[in-house]
């Protein structure tokens, strides 16, 4: 049987090219460490991906202990897929949760 990799879904990680692109847009707006924050605020974990997390990523799918971890991607996004589209609060309840 052929091990078959599972794909990574890195976020915008922090690498120097993504960082200039993300920085150069926020400086093309009135207030770019505001509007940085505000972008950061968006991710789960608070914060842009590194290139090290990306890499431990792909040292956990190369290592033995990824052996049973088949057919599926690996967003490494900081949470942003999973809550992307959820609501923050449910509107049948009062503390907005079930």
């Amino acid at each position: 049987m052929i091990d078959t990799p599972a794909p990574i879904v890195p976020a915008d990680a922090m690498q120097d090219s993504v960082e200039r692109v993300i920085e150069a847009s926020c400086r093309r707006r009135s207030a770019p460490e505001a509007t940085h924050r505000e972008r950061e605020g968006r991710i789960p974990l608070q914060r842009f991906a590194t290139s090290e997390a990306i890499a431990d990523a792909v040292l956990l799918l190369a290592s033995s202990e990824s052996s049973y971890i088949t057919g599926a991607a690996l967003p490494v996004d900081g949470g942003y897929t999973a809550f992307k589209r959820r609501p923050t609060r449910f509107p049948d309840t009062e503390e907005g949760h079930t």
